[in-house]
């Protein structure tokens, strides 16, 4: 219900709306595919993969906003600083969680 609303508070672009579509199809394929052949002993380390997936796009998105739009003045940088700080240690740490498992 989110992002449908955040596509409907400032106007709404059917472009946007078929972006976000194409952008969810993969990931539903994928998910359906990994769920059907997950045996239930495997969870742990899927949750700690996915975990890792996420960790490392936070550390993209913060390392691309970097890249982006550095400013010495700006509080964004805090901001940045502190996504990329905390997908680093989410993506370690999923690492060694599925490397003890």
């Amino acid at each position: 219900m989110t992002i449908f609303m955040t596509l409907w508070i400032d106007s709404f672009h059917w472009i946007d709306f078929a972006r976000f579509v194409l952008g969810m199809i993969p990931g539903v394929i994928g998910g359906m595919i990994l769920a059907k052949k997950m045996d239930l002993q495997c969870i742990p380390q899927f949750l700690a993969i996915s975990q890792m997936l996420t960790g490392l796009s936070i550390l993209l998105l913060g390392w691309s906003s970097f890249l982006k739009a550095w400013d010495v003045n700006s509080a964004n940088n805090i901001e940045t600083f502190l996504t990329v700080f905390v997908g680093s240690v989410t993506s370690v740490g999923s690492i060694l969680a599925y490397l003890k498992l």
